[in-house]
């Protein structure tokens, strides 16, 4: 092509060459016209699961050069994301109804949540814009899917529906959202643009501009400090097995942040499904020690929170549940062992595979690790 243009033009056709991998199956093999059962008709996927979710199952973990891997179940994860897309949009098309919605300028942030997002997507907009001059497609469009189903879907629309609640703010993270998607999941985008009000097609539209002026760092880490401990809460009710729909009691020694916790007092009982909540500047400070007595303590930061596990289980029940979880698991590691132990087996089965069943292994053990140091808090609190 391009001895051909120097002849016939004189001129070169292009600088840049972008270099994708091959596209794989599930299992690693090339897929082929030559094998058409290793093939995948984009065309049976576009009307199954549209457009761009295919578009994004392609794109996201498609470094330049290196192979993808690519499977029905992929792409159907993708669509979730793009019904994500959706409910975001709703979402604030609910909240804008019947308000005032000026044209966004610092002004419109009222509260510490709205300097948080914003500042999130300043940072995302920088990062995704060197991204795209660098041709790190998979980057950009991986930073722009975790910030809409983590950032602003999971957090910040959750805030949103309280006290917190700021329209103006609300539009302006969704429309350069929007902007941003657009090159990967242009269908979706475009249609909800227009929904938006939008007179001018999207496609039209300036890319977004990093600005300085709307990062808050001091706010954005009293939020994020806020984030981490909520997770903290959640991961600690999972590994003790607490069912989700549970209410719990949690005391949190905030120490320097306790004015901010305060003033986040509904949100952070809400978004960690507590019954009640305890906000104070040291442990102890208002007495209540047995409280504490047999309470999961867990550190985040500066921070001490203490969750009562006689409140949060049965521990009679919960014993008994894990005994039985650690013998099965147990009977499973030893009949695995046994297996890798066995010569015929891994000199005959596909290293992959063999790889494949040490992970388990390792994980099982991991596992029964964790439920034996349950086991050992419910002895405790037994005793208690």
């Amino acid at each position: 092509m391009i001895l051909m243009t120097m002849y016939a033009l004189d001129e070169i056709p292009f600088e840049t060459v972008y270099l994708h991998g091959l596209v794989r199956t599930r299992e690693g093999k090339k897929m082929s016209k030559s094998n058409p059962e290793t093939c995948i008709d984009p065309l049976d996927m576009i009307a199954k699961y549209g457009t761009d979710a295919l578009r994004l199952s392609m794109i996201i973990g498609s470094g330049p050069g290196n192979d993808i891997r690519l499977y029905e179940e992929k792409i159907a994860g993708y669509r979730n994301f793009i019904n994500k897309i959706w409910n975001a949009t709703r979402f604030v098309l609910i909240n804008i109804a019947g308000e005032k919605i000026d044209e966004f300028s610092e002004k419109n942030l009222k509260n510490i949540a709205d300097k948080w997002i914003v500042t999130k997507l300043q940072k995302l907009t920088k990062e995704v814009t060197e991204n795209m001059e660098n041709y790190r497609f998979s980057d950009a469009a991986t930073k722009i899917y975790e910030f809409l189903w983590s950032d602003l879907c999971d957090w910040y629309v959750e805030m949103s529906k309280g006290t917190d609640k700021n329209p103006n703010v609300l539009l302006y993270t969704l429309k350069n959202t929007l902007k941003l998607l657009h090159p990967f999941v242009p269908f979706i985008t475009e249609a909800l643009w227009e929904k938006l009000g939008e007179e001018r097609l999207l496609i039209g539209e300036n890319w977004p501009e990093y600005d300085g002026k709307l990062v808050f760092e001091k706010e954005s880490a009293e939020i994020e400090l806020m984030q981490k401990m909520i997770t903290e809460i959640r991961k600690a009710r999972a590994d003790k097995h607490i069912d989700p729909a549970k209410k719990i009691h949690a005391i949190i020694a905030a120490g320097k942040h306790k004015a901010f916790f305060d003033e986040k007092h509904d949100v952070i009982k809400k978004l960690a499904n507590l019954e009640t909540l305890e906000i104070e500047e040291k442990t102890g400070v208002h007495g209540g020690g047995e409280k504490r007595e047999g309470a999961l303590k867990l550190m985040v930061d500066d921070i001490e929170i203490h969750l009562p596990l006689e409140q949060m289980l049965d521990v009679a029940e919960e014993s008994k549940r894990i005994a039985k979880e650690i013998e099965d698991k147990e009977k499973a590691i030893q009949k695995l062992a046994s297996l890798l132990e066995n010569k015929n087996f891994i000199a005959k089965a596909p290293k992959e595979l063999v790889a494949q069943e040490n992970e388990k292994k390792q994980k099982w053990q991991q596992e029964v690790a964790k439920l034996k140091e349950h086991q050992k808090d419910l002895e405790k609190l037994k005793k208690m």
